[in-house]
């Protein structure tokens, strides 16, 4: 679990440090260095960002608590079925 968290925060700094060249490209002189930059940094910060976001929703739902009811399971408990599972029991584990 900490793995998967600690990769995801080094996706979202990953993407913190594109805004920030995006950033960066748009204070550029050269106008092809600043729209070559804005463009490629800015749609890798998009990117980025809803590979984070897609990747924390999935992390919720997987490290949510579940409350699911449990069933009440009634057997029998008839002496034939605990004689089939002695014999089960014997076979496969004695």
């Amino acid at each position: 679990m900490y793995v998967n968290i600690l990769l995801w925060l080094v996706m979202v700094a990953v993407c913190v440090l594109f805004g920030w060249l995006a950033r960066r490209a748009w204070q550029a002189k050269n106008a092809i260095v600043k729209w070559v930059g804005v463009v490629l940094s800015g749609l890798l910060t998009l990117a980025l960002a809803v590979v984070s976001v897609v990747t924390l929703l999935g992390l919720v739902k997987i490290y949510a608590a579940k409350n699911f009811p449990i069933p009440d399971v009634k057997v029998a408990g008839t002496p034939e079925q605990i004689q089939r599972g002695e014999h089960l029991a014997n076979a496969f584990c004695g």
